[in-house]
């Protein structure tokens, strides 16, 4: 997806659904994959931190998308969505460090 999409998504307010599709556990395997690759984009990129707001642009809580994403990587049926999990984890840890070791620990 290209850095506009990603924008679009972003100032949209498109980010907090893309991770409640993400953590749902009603959602198809195909649109969990889906949503991990592009939170995983998100979060790849040393400027993308801004991309993680609601509509208002008011920043995510990251600590809770931190968490879940370590929930969703133990998961059973996670071996198609574990690596862009994992990016995006990664990605996320550039920016917040802190948060991931609050995470670890009280995970």
């Amino acid at each position: 997806m290209p850095i506009r999409g990603l924008f679009i998504i972003a100032t949209s307010g498109g980010v907090p659904l893309v991770v409640d599709l993400m953590f749902s556990h009603r959602m198809k395997s195909f649109i969990t994959i889906k949503c991990c690759e592009i939170l995983e984009k998100l979060a790849t990129d040393d400027d993308r931190i801004d991309f993680f707001v609601d509509g208002e642009g008011k920043q995510l809580e990251l600590d809770n998308i931190i968490t879940n994403l370590l929930a969703v990587m133990q998961s059973p049926n996670s071996a198609h969505y574990r690596k862009p999990a994992l990016r995006g984890l990664l990605g996320i840890c550039k920016f917040e460090t802190g948060l991931v070791k609050k995470a670890v620990l009280g995970f």
